[in-house]
């Protein structure tokens, strides 16, 4: 997205969100004058003349008229600002000023799961953080998994590309979608695991028993007709009052069954509003990609339905007020009444509820995995290849300021490909740009880069090794077991990605060169592709092993003024070059 383009638009909504204030401003203080006048034609009214009292009358439907309309302006207001938020959060992105943002993924990290952490798809300063713009659970759930695991077929992965390209080209749905998700978050005051438990009790009927019924229709007409009584003077009020008291004490001692039903709805009105708003945008939305197709007919009836699921949870949080609940109670049976109504909608939606909020959350998904090409400029629309081969032309790291990231492009046709370099040089930083680029292609997203062309691949990572004190493994007994697990997994038979960094690094040279050869050595299968970085020269010489296809590449530094440089251009061959000594003679630790 141009950034002067973002800007206008930046400009354009500040405006209508100042505006929008000073309405608001405007309509309050109008209200509020409306509101005296009328306290006043009352009290003329009593003191002077009758006519004071239709004076009164209009000014109160002004009043009301003038708190709706006061409403609708903070609605329109609150709409503004979160899509001047969604314009913002962009903004923070191209300018790499995103490591703030709440949502990084935290929450998803699993213990077993070492490639996530190797390059850093969630947690601070992460993939997830940088491109996620789902609020919604299901929304950020479907996208951590996508992060996680490739799409289960070429078709899926295909859908999905589609869907991803068609939402960033269309820019005025992505956006109204996004702000839809910022009002989500805003409004999201209630746990995950309690929008869990609503789709879970939508789909679980428990009908009144009979006797419930007859009393939630007996109750409210008894007291209908009682009061018709009343009114004709052919029956004593205090039969009506009586009736009362019996049906809010009925009320009172059932109290707590109906609160089993109820009580999981409160606070949740203004998140299924924000619902409806989705599932509206993309009813009315006309898809050409067969993935957004499918979203569009899987949310058919959501608005509707989800409309008069917000009205209803709107009734049942009237009974958090103990006078509303009280004379609700007394004339008709408030609790008996919602219930029915509860059990009603379950009958005729409740098992469609979780289809549509997956829907939505999608869609967040789709969003989020097109949000690269709104924030960066060296994207492209990757391809589908065949196994094995990688090949890249430009591929910058994801998460690194594109103003300053340097491109490399490189093939590989399956084998392996051992990466020297001295340090500081770029090696680690090259293959968490191979890690990142895959785990957005096998997403079915965009990828940083000019051009990509490979297969779905698995991906395996041996890089950020610790040691656990309290299992008794040892960093380097961490890297043994890190390429047991490729091993194990590479019996598949599975296209795989192997991404091992400074390989057994935690042990002496002898040991490390003659277990880093003979691991090269287990993974080289038709359908491994294997990146190992190391500062050990004799790797190098598996290039000249008949018995395996393996390549060297290599990272360079030069020096400038006495100072250290680095270019971070990939070059063919083995490093000639090595700079630590250099280093620690700049630290002053060494002469």
């Amino acid at each position: 997205m141009d950034g002067s383009v973002l800007e206008a638009e930046m400009k354009q909504l500040k405006s209508s969100c100042a505006y929008y204030r000073k309405k608001r401003t405007v309509v309050a203080l109008l209200r509020f004058l409306v509101f005296i006048s009328m306290i006043l034609s009352f009290i003329g009214g009593y003191q002077l003349q009758t006519i004071w009292y239709a004076s009164a009358v209009m000014l109160l439907l002004v009043f009301i008229g003038l708190i709706v309309y006061h409403d609708t302006i903070k609605k329109g207001l609150f709409y503004r600002e979160c899509k001047l938020e969604v314009l913002q959060d962009i903004k923070k992105r191209k300018n790499h000023e995103w490591t703030d943002f709440k949502e990084d993924g935290s929450a998803f990290v699993e213990t077993d799961d070492l490639a996530a952490k190797d390059l850093d798809i969630f947690g601070h300063a992460s993939l997830y953080q940088y491109l996620c713009c789902a609020a919604t659970p299901y929304g950020r759930r479907e996208f951590a998994q996508w992060l996680k695991q490739p799409a289960s077929n070429i078709t899926q992965w295909k859908k999905r590309q589609d869907a991803v390209v068609e939402l960033s080209q269309n820019m005025e749905f992505s956006r109204a979608f996004m702000t839809c998700s910022k009002i989500f978050a805003h409004r999201s005051k209630i746990q995950e695991t309690t929008m869990y438990k609503i789709v879970d009790a939508s789909k679980n009927m428990k009908p009144q028993s009979a006797a419930c019924r007859m009393i939630r229709f007996l109750g409210p007409t008894i007291m209908l007709v009682l009061f018709v009584f009343a009114i004709l003077g052919t029956l004593a009020w205090p039969w009506l009052f009586a009736w009362f008291v019996i049906q809010a004490a009925l009320a009172m001692l059932l109290r707590k069954s109906c609160d089993e039903r109820l009580t999981l709805l409160s606070h949740t009105q203004s998140l299924m509003d924000t619902y409806e708003r989705m599932f509206r945008s993309i009813e009315l939305e006309s898809f050409s990609s067969q993935y957004l197709r499918e979203l569009h007919d899987a949310v058919f009836g959501a608005t509707l339905a989800v409309k008069k699921f917000s009205t209803l949870i709107g009734f049942a949080n009237a009974r958090n007020n103990d006078i509303t609940y009280l004379i609700g109670s007394g004339f008709f049976l408030m609790d008996f009444q919602f219930v029915s109504m509860y059990e009603a909608w379950k009958r005729h939606y409740g098992k469609q509820l979780e289809a549509w909020l997956r829907a939505a959350g999608n869609m967040e998904a789709l969003l989020s995995l097109s949000m690269l090409n709104l924030v960066r400029d060296d994207v492209c629309v990757p391809t589908m290849g065949e196994n094995p081969k990688l090949s890249f032309t430009n591929a910058v790291h994801p998460l690194l300021d594109e103003r300053k990231a340097v491109g490399n492009t490189f093939t590989l046709s399956g084998g392996t490909c051992v990466i020297t370099g001295s340090n500081m040089s770029g090696k680690t930083t090259f293959l968490r740009t191979i890690g990142l680029n895959m785990t957005l292609f096998n997403a079915g997203g965009f990828v940083c880069a000019k051009e990509w062309i490979s297969p779905m691949m698995n991906i395996y990572t041996s890089m950020r090794v610790e040691d656990n004190v309290d299992q008794g493994i040892s960093t380097f007994y961490a890297e043994i077991l890190r390429i047991k697990t490729m091993m194990q997994a590479m019996e598949k038979q599975e296209p795989m990605l192997v991404l091992i960094d400074e390989i057994f690094k935690g042990t002496n040279s002898a040991d490390r060169i003659i277990g880093a050869q003979e691991a090269v050595k287990r993974l080289h299968q038709p359908w491994v592709m294997t990146f190992v970085s190391t500062h050990d020269f004799e790797l190098c010489m598996l290039e000249d092993d008949p018995m395996i296809q393996a390549c060297n590449m290599h990272f360079r530094e030069y020096y400038e003024d006495n100072e250290i440089r680095f270019d971070y251009l990939l070059r063919k061959g083995r490093c000639q070059t090595t700079n630590a000594r250099q280093l620690m003679r700049m630290a002053g630790i060494i002469d």
